[in-house]
C-alpha cells in the first residue's frame, strides 16, 4: 500500500531530478492545490 503523501513524494523526487533545490522542491510538491472548478465549454457538456 502506498503512503498517503505518495503523490507529493513523487513530485518532490521529480523536481529534485530536474535540479530544483531541496527547499523549493519540497515547498512546491507539498503546496495546496487550488480548486479549479468545473471545466466549461461545449466539449465538456454531456450529450444525451
Amino acid at each position: 500500500m502506498q503512503p498517503d503523501d505518495y503523490t507529493e513524494q513523487s513530485m518532490f523526487a521529480l523536481l529534485r531530478g530536474f535540479g530544483v533545490d531541496e527547499a523549493e522542491a519540497r515547498e512546491l510538491a507539498f503546496a495546496p492545490i487550488a480548486d479549479c472548478g468545473r471545466p466549461q465549454g461545449v466539449v465538456f457538456e454531456k450529450v444525451v
